[in-house]
């Protein structure tokens, strides 16, 4: 009997020990695998940081070229591009080569033609390639509708108010396709280190966006060059002065005779300079020689007087610095602080009826400045001043003035003022609500019958962002006019907007 249990107890013990035996090898087995998950997971978290990197390069390529579908200023170009990739040869080599290219390429034709509103076309399509150039085609339907409770000019995109009507009948209604528009862009051969390319942008104005007739308003036409440092560019572009723009749902008036001067397109040839500061933060210098006078808009104040230039060019400068772009979880696109100093000089010589031609400077000096506060609030502005800026959109589109018509005294430029501020708020990525205020003040004391002394407008909108090819937005405003001679005029108007970009 004892031998009986003596032979069980060694059976336990070797049972035991086999069980011990396969529970250390399940346990290295066990090690094993997580060593091969760890390593697995370390190289998946390579692979997503370096994914990172790359996104923050394409995005800050993408500020660059749209701004804002919010951004709230021109965005500045990366200091270190690399070379352009391979002409593509398949349809899928062509969907991989637009990613890559966006910010180099034509998406500078997606830059605004007034407000940077996310409705601008942000994608555009590849049709062609020969040798080595590239066509792309892009555009915007886009379709407004206004009610004003007083007559407006000019009707489609709203700069001020007439003089009050007698009658008190003067609510309006107008709906516009006018501020459509057809984009195509170029990229050229690299040369020197220089990626080139063309932009052309028009609309669908008659001759000028101030216009109500439909015809077709060139709005961007030029050649550029960049090194990624270096960047150049001649044809018809947009101001240098000025940059800083609001967010208004028509995306062409933008404040302009309400405290927001420049935005406009004129011919010219400008250089610019960027220099990387800090980790993410860029740093631009730039100057242009330009027309003194640009035909895209009007003079709606009427003014029976002649302009020229005095046989020089105008100079516009500009010194811009922002902190880098946006972080992928801000609602708000904005980068975290933007800072600009721009600055326009040149000279025109003005004729009054049968008077000597007479040289006045234009000048002016702007300052603009946006923060985002935290991932969905953002706040952004711009002051300036200065005097004969009635073709780039300051002194409430007034040049000069004839003190005294009836004793033929001599023309002088008009002296001005003025600015605005805008709020921003994300409510999710794709409903955006603005809130802002601008006013242009004339100095001048000597006005005359048809002048104005004062012009301002608040505005809120929202917008949504039905697709990423579609929105819609609706934007209710105020405006106030001060005519020398005239009723004064002040009252609301709504806008509703659909846009379709392709």
């Amino acid at each position: 009997m004892r031998s009986i249990f003596v032979a069980v107890f060694f059976a336990l013990v070797l049972a035991g020990n086999a069980h011990a035996d396969l529970a250390t090898e399940l346990l290295g087995r066990l090690e094993k695998q997580l060593l091969v998950q760890q390593k697995m997971i370390e190289a998946q978290q390579k692979q997503l940081d370096e994914q990172k990197e790359l996104l923050e390069k394409l995005g800050a390529r993408l500020d660059h070229t749209v701004a804002g579908n919010n951004a709230p200023a021109k965005a500045e170009r990366p200091v270190a591009e690399t070379p352009p990739p391979e002409a593509p040869s398949t349809v899928d080599d062509v969907a991989l080569a637009e990613d890559e290219e966006m910010g180099a390429t034509a998406s500078e034709a997606a830059t605004r033609v007034g407000a940077n509103t996310r409705g601008e076309p942000g994608h555009l399509v590849h049709i062609a390639r020969g040798g080595p150039f590239s066509l792309e085609v892009g555009g915007l339907f886009h379709t407004l509708g206004i009610y004003s409770a007083k007559r407006t000019l000019p009707t489609a995109t709203v700069f001020f108010l007439t003089p009050e009507d007698q009658t008190g009948v003067e609510d309006t209604f107008n709906m516009s396709a006018q501020y459509s528009r057809a984009i195509a862009s170029v990229r050229g051969p690299r040369l020197g280190g220089f990626d080139t390319g063309a932009e052309f942008q028009a609309l669908f104005s008659g001759g000028s966006i101030t216009s109500d007739d439909y015809g077709i308003t060139p709005g961007l036409a030029y050649v550029w060059a960049n090194s990624g440092e270096w960047y150049g560019a001649a044809g018809l572009n947009l101001d240098m002065f000025s940059p800083r723009v609001p967010t208004m749902v028509d995306g062409i008036s933008a404040l302009a005779a309400s405290g927001n001067p420049g935005n406009m397109q004129r011919a010219q040839a400008r250089l610019e300079r960027s220099f990387t500061t800090g980790e993410t933060g860029q740093l631009t210098i730039g100057a242009a020689i330009a027309e003194p006078f640009s035909t895209i808009v009007n003079d709606l104040t009427g003014q029976d007087t002649n302009y020229e230039d005095n046989g020089i060019p105008n100079i516009e400068s500009v010194v811009k610095w922002n902190s880098g772009p946006a972080e992928a979880s801000a609602l708000l696109p904005w980068p975290g602080l933007a800072l600009e100093l721009s600055g326009v000089y040149g000279q025109f010589r003005s004729y009054a009826g049968r008077q000597d031609p007479v040289v006045s400077n234009v000048w002016g000096v702007a300052a603009g400045a946006g923060i985002r506060i935290g991932n969905r609030f953002g706040i952004q502005g711009e002051a300036y001043a200065g005097e004969a800026l009635g073709n780039y959109l300051g002194c409430i589109q007034q040049i000069s003035v004839q003190p005294n018509p009836l004793l033929l005294s001599s023309l002088e430029p008009i002296s001005c003022y003025g600015g605005w501020g805008e709020l921003a708020y994300a409510w999710s990525p794709d409903v955006v609500s603005h809130l802002g205020y601008g006013i242009d003040h004339v100095s001048s004391d000597d006005l005359t019958l048809g002048y104005i002394q004062n012009n301002q407008t608040a505005y809120a909108n929202v917008m949504w962002s039905v697709t990423p090819y579609w929105q819609l937005s609706v934007e209710g405003t105020w405006r106030a006019t001060d005519w020398v001679g005239f009723d004064d005029n002040a009252g609301p108007a709504v806008m509703v907007a659909s846009a379709v970009r392709f």
